[in-house]
């Protein structure tokens, strides 16, 4: 199974190729846009999260290209690997908690942009627990991360399980909408 890339080395690359969003709402984007549609296109993908207008061939821009390929790999293999496999792009546990905070509800950002941009047609037809999903992710944009200690295990705990509700909601979402809709076909990458 392919490795996640480090997210501070993500978030690096990506921030030198001067991308317009950083780890987390990258993946939250590509996420998104896995569970809305009946695949990824990478170029719309690449689209949302790096600046049209970066030169090509530009050596920043190949490597954020380089490290967000690894990144679409890894996520694919965890998807479809089955429900414990997926792990959300966000900082590492001994990252500030406020970081962490930010971070998800990027995450969340991400992952509302990319459901959207895939423009489902029969959004009518989504589920109740979809929308509820949508709606909880909405909330947790409008995160605020003054007041949060890092060593308080009840803010840890909090955010370990707002955090594990994200994961398991993207899983059972992907479910529904992707592997639950009529001729579900395998990833789709241009």
């Amino acid at each position: 199974m392919s490795e996640m890339p480090d997210f501070d080395a993500l978030d690096r690359a990506l921030e030198a190729a001067d991308a317009r969003a950083g780890a987390a709402e990258a993946h939250g984007i590509l996420c998104g846009m896995l569970c809305a549609g009946q695949g990824v296109d990478r170029r719309a993908w690449f689209g949302e999260v790096l600046e049209p207008s970066t030169a090509e061939g530009d050596l920043l821009v190949r490597e954020a290209e380089d490290q967000l390929d690894r990144l679409l790999a890894a996520t694919l293999a965890q998807i479809n690997a089955g429900m414990l496999e997926l792990r959300l792009e966000l900082p590492a546990d001994e990252a500030p908690l406020g970081d962490r905070v930010h971070a998800l509800g990027e995450w969340c950002q991400g992952f509302l942009l990319g459901f959207a941009s895939v423009g489902m047609e029969h959004r009518s037809q989504t589920p109740s627990e979809i929308n509820e999903l949508l709606e909880d992710f909405v909330e947790i944009t409008k995160v605020e991360t003054e007041g949060l200690d890092h060593g308080a295990d009840r803010d840890e705990e909090s955010f370990a399980e707002v955090s594990e509700y994200v994961r398991m909601g993207v899983l059972m979402a992907f479910e529904q909408l992707r592997l639950g809709s009529a001729g579900a076909e395998g990833e789709r990458i241009h």
